[in-house]
């Protein structure tokens, strides 16, 4: 969806601030501009943050591969940072490549599916899993601004490789678990069956064919003038569990870890993300606190705003500008309003 049909979502849903930011890509010059003349012709409309989400490799020490558990959210970068600029140009090729390969791998799995399919789905985003599934046509509820077509042959495929999993999971109590969270979240079925690393059924997905590792990352956010936030840290505790992320952050590895994330079943791993950052509040700079709905459709809009932990991103933003008055709002409409 574009910017502005997203701000306007966003409006009629109660949100008060956007962040846009898409997975290794930046807003363009003409996409800010416009922006900012919405903002100066409606003030009403939610405040905005350019940014960035990196998808990034693993720290050195840990090898320095890609791992797509991991992701940076950059804030208040310039889109004008040509390095950045040129990282984003280099991981949009990647992501398409890796799309290639995934699609193939499910057209063998007897899916009915195209590469012109997925890039249709992604709306002009960075390519990802998200719009393979839209493109597979398994959950037409979940679906970007135009609703792709149901395909019929391929929900049938998925109901053979669901059932396999029952089947398997009878004998299997750590399979039973998985199976028994896609019967809670059928939207997770794809990725839980295939599209995942360590996914049941193994050799479909591909992991990101580029990425920088983790302290080339956040240096690249820094250096475009962005506060580099750890999203999501759920998804990574397998690599870095919360306690080495904590160690991180007190070494100043990130500028800050976000608190509000992800589905009911993540309230632990939110509390656990928040005590992390209380505890290095006294730090300095001090460690800050993001959180988000990481949106992509207007349906997710709407599943978000009415999910009551996202009422505990209300003043995360003004507590993040209260402990780091040196930083620049130059590329947000914070700085027409200031």
């Amino acid at each position: 969806m574009s910017h502005e049909t997203f701000l306007n979502e966003a409006a009629a849903n109660g949100i008060g601030i956007v962040g846009f930011t898409d997975h290794d890509s930046l807003p363009s010059l003409s996409t800010v501009t416009h922006l900012r003349d919405l903002s100066r012709e409606n003030p009403a409309l939610p405040k905005w943050i350019v940014g960035i989400e990196m998808s990034s490799g693993l720290p050195k020490e840990l090898g320095g591969q890609p791992y797509s558990g991991l992701h940076i959210v950059g804030i208040f970068v310039n889109p004008e940072n040509q390095t950045l600029i040129d990282h984003c140009a280099r991981s949009k090729q990647a992501r398409i490549e890796r799309m290639a390969e995934m699609v193939a791998n499910l057209r063998r799995l007897g899916f009915s599916i195209s590469e012109a399919d997925c890039l249709l789905a992604s709306e002009g985003e960075s390519v990802g899993r998200p719009h393979i599934v839209r493109a597979l046509g398994i959950h037409p509820s979940q679906s970007a601004t135009s609703r792709p077509p149901v395909r019929p042959e391929n929900q049938a495929v998925m109901a053979q490789l669901k059932e396999r999993m029952r089947l398997a999971a009878q004998s299997d109590p750590a399979l039973q678990e998985r199976y028994q969270r896609i019967l809670d979240e059928p939207t997770q079925e794809p990725y839980t069956l295939f599209l995942a690393d360590g996914a049941f059924i193994p050799g479909v997905y591909v992991e990101y064919k580029y990425t920088l590792d983790m302290d080339s990352c956040v240096r690249l956010i820094r250096e475009a003038g962005g506060l580099a936030i750890l999203a999501h840290p759920c998804t990574c505790k397998s690599k870095i569990p919360l306690a080495m992320a904590e160690q991180m952050l007190a070494e100043g590895r990130f500028d800050g870890i976000e608190v509000v994330f992800g589905k009911e079943r993540d309230a632990a791993d939110r509390a656990a993300a928040r005590d992390i950052a209380e505890r290095l509040r006294t730090r300095m700079p001090p460690v800050v606190m993001g959180g988000g709905g990481d949106i992509h459709t207007l349906e997710g809009m709407r599943e978000w705003s009415a999910a009551p932990w996202a009422q505990q991103t209300r003043g995360l933003l003004e507590a993040l500008l209260a402990a780091r008055p040196d930083l620049k709002t130059t590329w947000s409409s914070l700085a027409q309003s200031s």
